[in-house]
């Protein structure tokens, strides 16, 4: 059985500002890490991310790229029958970070900054090949580019960009 989403939502709906945010404080403190990231993750890096020039998001992209080479997304662990398609939270952190600077950098592109976001996009996109390459940057017994979750067709907008530069 599980829960009637809409009457859920109707019975939120009746709830007034300050009651909905003791609950959301309440529902918050019953939430691991990974389900609060899941659920609400994006809402708060997006926010950060608007107030960042496109010399910040560069700075950032770096050190995302230097964490994700010296193993900082890295965690493997014994695979057998019963845990083999487990993912670590580090490489699902890991991918959620891909799909951020990615966007981030294609958002750039479109607001004419075209040599930050080929830097951006180069970065990630090296970042990319080592991990198809098999370098030690994440760790799964099967993961790949279709866990990258971007909005935009970076690839070609790199190429785009990159022409540009």
């Amino acid at each position: 059985m599980g829960i009637d989403k809409p009457a859920l939502i109707a019975s939120l709906a009746e709830y007034d500002k300050s009651s909905l945010l003791i609950y959301l404080r309440e529902v918050l403190d019953e939430m691991t890490e990974d389900q609060i990231e899941n659920v609400f993750g994006e809402l708060i890096y997006t926010e950060s991310l608007y107030a960042m020039t496109p010399v910040e998001v560069i700075e950032r992209i770096k050190v995302f790229y230097d964490d994700s080479i010296a193993g900082k997304y890295y965690a493997p662990f014994s695979i057998n029958s019963k845990n083999y398609r487990r993912i670590p939270p580090e490489t699902d952190a890991w991918f959620r970070e891909i799909s951020r600077w990615l966007d981030q950098s294609c958002k750039l592109a479109y607001a004419g900054e075209s040599e930050a976001a080929a830097h951006g996009l180069a970065y990630c996109l090296e970042l990319i090949d080592m991990m198809e390459n098999g370098e030690d940057i994440v760790f799964a017994h099967e993961y790949g580019t279709w866990m990258i979750n971007s909005k935009f067709d970076y690839k070609a907008i790199f190429e785009e960009v990159r022409d540009e530069v």
